[in-house]
């Protein structure tokens, strides 16, 4: 059995993001699986997903909650697989379930942040890593990863922006990146290498900020696309226009019927 997670910690995602995830988990995993919710508020989330409670000890925020998931003190043992709640599966997750992870952390090469440069005229530093999707055998991996957080998590959380960089800059080699070509961004496709970016029509948006436009793309090959780099909520519930398809249940299969 294959063991997914999801973290659902505060308000920005409600209970209708972890519902819409099995759902795309169940259209697109061919085994036997199990979705675990790590979160503090379990209401209205569907009686197929074990929830699991974040430790009151550790008093931690946010995405920060992720290095405990991926951390040895995580109760779930086995192979597993974080999905952030934002992401959309669009098509079979078998390469991802068969994939030999060994001891090690599986993450996201963040390529796409290297558009984000350019678009912005910019030269910065940007982490090369994204936890969106992460992949690892919490039954052989060892890891130090919240151990050393822990000792003192308030320098920690305001050297980095977020989990990522603490991972990248903290963790060096201790983690691999999973294969590019599975993943897109919405935003920005993934880098200037990947030409199915534009084999594929885009969505534009006017962001209503004069003429400023944002081109979203949509290449529905690949397995999972990411919703990541988008700074403004007044856009939020239109990047989403066209994807519902990918989540919506049956007649027969209603969230609403299924909810702790």
């Amino acid at each position: 059995m294959i063991n997914f997670t999801c973290l659902k910690w505060g308000t920005k995602y409600d209970s209708e993001y972890v519902n819409r995830l099995y759902t795309m988990i169940k259209r697109n995993c061919d085994v036997e699986f199990q979705l675990h919710c790590c979160t503090e508020d379990a209401s209205n989330i569907r009686e197929e997903v074990n929830i699991i409670p974040l430790p009151e000890h550790l008093y931690l925020e946010t995405y920060w909650w992720k290095l405990w998931i991926t951390s040895n003190e995580f109760p779930i043992k086995g192979k597993c697989v974080f999905f952030d709640l934002d992401i959309v599966i669009q098509n079979n997750l078998q390469e991802l379930v068969d994939y030999e992870c060994g001891g090690m952390l599986y993450i996201l090469n963040a390529k796409w942040r290297s558009e984000y440069i350019k678009k912005i005229g910019k030269t910065i530093k940007l982490t090369s890593t994204n936890s969106s999707v992460m992949l690892w055998n919490s039954s052989v991996r060892v890891d130090a990863g919240l151990e050393k957080f822990i000792k003192d998590p308030e320098f920690y959380m305001t050297k980095y922006v977020g989990n990522d960089n603490y991972l990248e800059f903290e963790l060096p080699g201790q983690y691999k990146t999973l294969p590019i070509e599975w993943v897109y961004c919405r935003v920005f496709g993934y880098d200037e290498t990947d030409e199915d970016r534009f084999s594929y029509a885009v969505d534009i948006y006017d962001i209503g900020l004069g003429d400023m436009q944002l081109k979203l793309y949509r290449i529905p090959d690949r397995m999972i696309c990411l919703f990541n780099g988008i700074d403004s909520e007044d856009i939020d519930y239109r990047i989403y226009d066209g994807f519902e398809h990918y989540w919506s249940d049956s007649m027969s299969d209603t969230i609403s019927s299924h909810i702790h």
